[in-house]
């Protein structure tokens, strides 16, 4: 029986030895055999690379490419573009695999001819797992409509009264048709949402998503992925980051012909601003500099959110509660006023 050839893009960073192995290796063993697995060296020291050389001559299917070090949004971009496979699936180098992921996602996709699958991931800390996302559905959901699907992605796909689907904005844990992926890459320059822009990207391609209850990704928490931002420094650049991820959220919903992708991404940049208030709330309020208020006031009055709330008035479509609740805050304008509205949500819970 003729098994469509699958591409696994590992962009790899310095990653630790013991992590690749575990990683490479939980790709080598899976049940489907029919994959190459392409890993993009964005420009490791010499020890990882001579570890990579080494690594690449125990199998054939494994393609290497060593490269100067751009980040990892260039690297994943060299990786499609080297890629041959009719699907396509990203895994980091710290993370690994369950033996069927690939078997299970194919199955899926011939099944309910998908464009794209994604399944449940844990959460790995200290090699115990645990459940990272919280949707308990049926075996899988299928959803069929472009604004269900980038809902599903960005916000949350409210399926029914109690229950919503939400797709993690990871590229990872995912299957891709390549054809849904087309010319769709990975943007260069952000710091933060690189992930969701690429996923929004390619999800609002796809006229038919699943979401398998199967957990197939494992996800591993690393010392410096669990450090929390307690510098000056690091929370302005933390807000800065976040300032570009909703300028390029906007930008791209704009591009779109279709009227509910540019609703949605401005639901987002609502999301997006409040996550950050919040975090400065619960994390650096005590340690305040004139700085960092002043890189509040910023985003909380920039252009792409004063657009962002002219689009949801104007077109006058359904909000939920909380999101006609950031509207009215971030129409005042008043720093102040949001971090006490943020901070009385956080002592009510």
């Amino acid at each position: 029986m003729y098994l469509e050839l699958i591409s696994v893009i590992i962009p790899v960073y310095n990653t630790n030895k013991d992590s690749l192995e575990k990683c490479i290796n939980s790709v080598l063993t899976q049940s489907y055999k029919n994959f190459e697995i392409i890993i993009i060296d964005d420009g490791s020291n010499s020890d990882i690379a001579y570890w990579l050389d080494e690594k690449s001559k125990c199998d054939s299917r494994i393609f290497l490419m060593h490269k100067r070090n751009e980040g990892v949004s260039v690297a994943r971009n060299k990786g499609l573009e080297i890629s041959k496979g009719q699907y396509i699936t990203f895994v980091d180098a710290d993370d690994y695999v369950e033996k069927d992921f690939f078997e299970k996602a194919i199955n899926y996709m011939k099944m309910y001819q998908l464009d794209i699958v994604s399944g449940k991931t844990y959460k790995v800390n200290n090699d115990i797992k645990s459940d990272l996302e919280a949707n308990k559905n049926t075996k899988i959901e299928i959803i069929e409509n472009t604004s269900s699907i980038l809902e599903a992605v960005l916000l949350s796909y409210k399926k029914s009264n109690n229950y919503s689907i939400k797709i993690m904005q990871s590229p990872w844990g995912k299957m891709f048709k390549r054809s849904v992926i087309a010319n769709n890459t990975f943007p260069i320059g952000l710091k933060y949402g690189e992930d969701a822009v690429f996923n929004a990207k390619v999800f609002a391609s796809a006229k038919k998503v699943g979401v398998a209850n199967d957990y197939w990704y494992n996800y591993v928490i690393s010392d410096f992925s669990s450090m929390s931002i307690n510098s000056e420094k690091r929370i302005l650049d933390f807000i800065e980051q976040h300032i570009q991820f909703i300028n390029e959220i906007i930008l791209w919903g704009n591009t779109s012909s279709n009227k509910s992708v540019l609703l949605i991404s401005c639901k987002k940049v609502l999301y997006t601003v409040n996550e950050v208030i919040s975090y400065y709330v619960k994390n650096y309020q005590n340690k305040s500099s004139k700085d960092i208020r002043n890189k509040l006031k910023e985003i909380s009055s920039c252009r792409s959110l004063r657009y962002a709330i002219n689009q949801l008035e104007m077109s006058k479509c359904d909000l939920t509660k909380k999101e006609r609740m950031h509207v009215l805050f971030f129409k005042a304008q008043n720093l102040g006023l949001l971090l006490l509205k943020q901070k009385i949500i956080s002592l009510l819970k």
